[in-house]
């Protein structure tokens, strides 16, 4: 499904720029490394070169200290084009090479520290990145610069009177300014939507 909605229109994503992982096992745990998830990856079409193995830091999902968890599969973007060092920038914290969605295979238990056992049913969590797909689409390099963002942040400016937005990240004098802009239109996000779903703010009480 993942797949299929990525390359297929409307979204029509370059097979050739998308690139995948697996989990790839674990001494530790006594995980074996998931090749059935390689396998269906492959028969669905994608080159075995765009497939990455990865440890339990990226590819295996977890809820918290204990609970169910299970391996993972990602699926990222090449925003660059570049084939030769896209596999390498793979969960490389770059910016130029993103993931964009995660399917999570739930099929274990996490009951200590130490020790993680089978659960008796598999499960599946799956989940797309809306904005970063956006950004794709619009050819943009960041989020905040597609129009699910610009509209709030010239709001911003409009009622605030601050200088316009900067498009800024690293270290600068607009630094702080631009990210108070962007925590601004984060949030208004999330209000608009909880309000839109019928949560509202309750204040808390004031007893011990």
């Amino acid at each position: 499904m993942a797949l299929e909605f990525l390359t297929k229109p409307p979204v029509s994503l370059p097979l050739d720029r998308l690139y995948f992982t697996k989990f790839g096992g674990s001494d530790q745990y006594g995980l074996p490394c998931d090749e059935e998830t390689r396998d269906i990856w492959l028969e669905l079409g994608v080159p075995r070169d765009h497939i990455k193995k990865e440890g339990m830091k990226c590819n295996f999902w977890e809820m918290g200290s204990t609970g169910p968890c299970g391996y993972s599969s990602e699926i990222h973007y090449d925003m660059k084009g570049e084939p030769s060092s896209a596999l390498a920038r793979v969960n490389a914290d770059r910016n130029d090479l993103i993931e964009i969605w995660n399917i999570v295979f739930i099929s274990h238990k996490r009951v200590s520290a130490d020790t993680i056992v089978p659960l008796s049913k598999n499960y599946i969590d799956t989940g797309l990145g809306f904005e970063r797909l956006v950004t794709i689409l619009q050819n943009k390099t960041s989020t905040y610069d597609t129009d699910l963002f610009l509209p709030l942040l010239e709001t911003i400016e409009k009622v605030s009177g601050a200088k316009p937005y900067g498009r800024t990240f690293t270290t600068s004098n607009r630094t702080d300014l631009d990210t108070s802009y962007r925590m601004l239109s984060d949030y208004s996000r999330m209000i608009t939507v909880a309000l839109a779903d019928n949560m509202f703010p309750v204040a808390k009480s004031s007893r011990n």
